[in-house]
């Protein structure tokens, strides 16, 4: 994506912090989005490993999946500055 239609394509988190720091009132609602219990999710994303399925999610992908959002999630919260 681009910030501005001139611009360079950039990455999401970069977009994000641009966005923080132009509407600083976004960044109440980016906390909020942010304020989960991850092990809540854990417990939810083990659970969709039982389900049988043509393409089952095992549980080496569902374990990629978490690390993936914590590190997403950890990544937003220092870009806004938590």
């Amino acid at each position: 994506m681009k910030w501005t239609i001139d611009d360079v394509k950039s990455q999401h988190f970069d977009l994000v912090r641009k966005y923080v720091e132009k509407y600083p009132v976004s960044r109440a609602i980016v906390l909020n989005c942010l304020d989960f219990d991850y092990n809540l999710l854990t417990e939810l994303i083990g659970e969709l490993t039982e389900f049988e399925a043509a393409v089952p999610l095992l549980p080496v992908r569902a374990e990629f999946m978490l690390k993936l959002i914590r590190y997403r999630r950890d990544m937003l919260l220092q870009i806004i500055d938590v």
